[in-house]
């Protein structure tokens, strides 16, 4: 998984200012909130997962970017209901200069997670790249993030791939492709393919629509509904 990692991020900038995160850091004292509720299901009913995040990040300076990453999931098979989520501060920065087409930066997190019952530390390594460019349609973005999460005292270790390619269609709508990737160890893995939409209620206020299929252990089908605001 690490060596297709290190291939991905070098041969697709061959191939943006997005919303949030990734190789664009927040300018100075300007910020960004997003909130997402994801409710999935397999063909066959049995089960119900539900996804809910909450981030923000906050630009210190030009230079620094500061946020968090909350997280909480539940499945539910009409019996039990297992929970999950995950808490995590972190910190970006850029990686060479910030006015060049192509930008890179790295993140650095600390938090905590709760899974199997259990809480556990992590530490999140991460690296992402992100280019602007012009299509037909509009202008548009591609961005690739990359990252590791070392979870304490388990040893385990979570990794992350996940893609964007998104167009601004006019002024105030908004489309994107997401191909969203995790493995676990002991070969727990997730691979998330969400087209979605979004659109500019108000200034600065926008809501998000998407639909996911997840490959995994058993196939789900998902509505994803999101809220962001720039600050």
């Amino acid at each position: 998984m690490i060596r297709a990692l290190i291939v991905f991020l070098l041969f697709v900038p061959g191939l943006c200012s997005p919303a949030s995160g990734g190789a664009w850091l927040r300018e100075d004292d300007t910020g960004f909130t997003a909130f997402s509720s994801t409710n999935r299901v397999p063909k066959d009913l049995s089960f119900l997962n539900s996804d809910n995040s909450f981030y923000v990040e906050y630009g210190v300076t030009g230079q620094t970017t500061l946020g968090a990453d909350l997280n909480y999931a539940t499945v539910w098979d009409g019996l039990d209901m297992l929970q999950e989520g995950h808490a995590i501060l972190f910190l970006r920065r850029p990686i060479g200069r910030a006015d060049r087409s192509m930008r890179f930066a790295y993140e650095l997190g600390i938090g905590t997670r709760y899974r199997l019952l259990e809480w556990e530390g992590v530490l999140k390594l991460g690296l992402s790249m992100g280019k602007g460019i012009e299509t037909g349609l509009g202008n548009g973005w591609i961005a690739v993030d990359g990252s590791v999460e070392f979870e304490d005292p388990s040893g385990g270790r979570l990794t992350k791939l996940d893609a964007t390619f998104g167009i601004s269609v006019s002024p105030r709508v908004k489309t994107m492709l997401q191909i969203q990737s995790s493995y676990r160890s002991k070969d727990i893995y997730n691979v998330d393919v969400i087209p979605s939409i979004v659109w500019e209620l108000k200034p600065k206020s926008y809501m998000l629509l998407g639909v996911e299929a997840r490959h995994s252990r058993t196939k789900t089908y998902g509505l994803k509904v999101g809220f962001w605001r720039d600050f």
